[in-house]
């Protein structure tokens, strides 16, 4: 669990279970999530991930971003070399398709979640974790309830 100080001073806690995590000869830490389904690896951009509403969204790099990131801290290793990824199983089966864990940010392949990139990751969940918190009420409420069925903060939001 990672500790989340808002700016109230409220702290709340984030976290997961990660699937696998693996040091790499070269020191980098490796944080995989295994995935069944029909999962993708590729997502438009950071900034992609945090959309609130709409009825697409790109929950595997955000969850195994957040995963990773909660890890990092708790091990201590905040500034140590990262590359998140997913092993989809469909795809590790499947002999027409090139197996490759890690994640594409456009047509970019993610070679390492870089420290600018944490930082903006960071930055951006805060964002939304202090709109969900805010006194004022919930941020982004769609009036389509659709959109929050997909929703990757519904549970902080407590939309049903």
């Amino acid at each position: 669990m990672m500790p989340f100080t808002l700016d109230d001073g409220s702290i709340i806690y984030i976290g997961g279970i990660v699937d696998r995590i693996d040091q790499l000869l070269n020191g980098t830490y490796r944080v995989i999530d295994y995935k069944t389904g029909s999962d993708k690896r590729i997502f438009e951009s950071l900034d992609s991930l945090f959309e609130v509403g709409g009825e697409k969204h790109e929950k595997v790099p955000f969850q195994t971003m957040l995963y990773a990131m909660a890890y990092m801290k708790q091990a201590g290793l905040e500034h140590a070399a990262l590359v998140p990824g997913v092993y989809l199983l469909r795809e590790m089966t499947d002999s027409s398709v090139e197996f490759d864990y890690r994640f594409s940010m456009g047509a970019e392949l993610i070679e390492s979640f870089t420290q600018p990139m944490r930082d903006m990751f960071m930055a951006k969940l805060k964002t939304v974790v202090q709109d969900i918190y805010r006194e004022e009420g919930k941020v982004g409420v769609s009036d389509n309830q659709c959109s929050c069925k997909y929703c990757l903060f519904k549970a902080l939001c407590g939309v049903e």
